[in-house]
């Protein structure tokens, strides 16, 4: 199994609950620290996305310091904590 379907995999476990994730941003190199959670519905529109993130290594989350969407690429994710276990890639 390649990592970015391990780094999904890991994720897709939490089911919805926070999490812990850090990986390496596209646009500045710099490792960033996020505790973030899947499955969240506030301020979706209804209206969808144009394309599928997960086709595209992509991982929507709600991230909790900032109370806004984001995305995570698979292929940088360094690690994640979850219940006190940490998974590194």
């Amino acid at each position: 199994m390649n990592k970015v379907r391990k780094v999904m995999k890991t994720i897709d476990a939490t089911r919805g609950r926070f999490f812990s994730v850090r990986f390496v941003k596209r646009t500045t190199g710099e490792t960033r620290r996020m505790v973030a959670r899947t499955g969240v519905r506030k301020y979706v529109t209804g209206e969808g996305m144009s394309y599928d993130p997960r086709k595209r290594g992509l991982i929507v989350v709600w991230a909790a310091d900032r109370q806004q969407y984001r995305m995570i690429p698979a292929e940088n994710v360094v690690s994640i904590t979850f219940r006190g276990k940490e998974v590194k890639f």
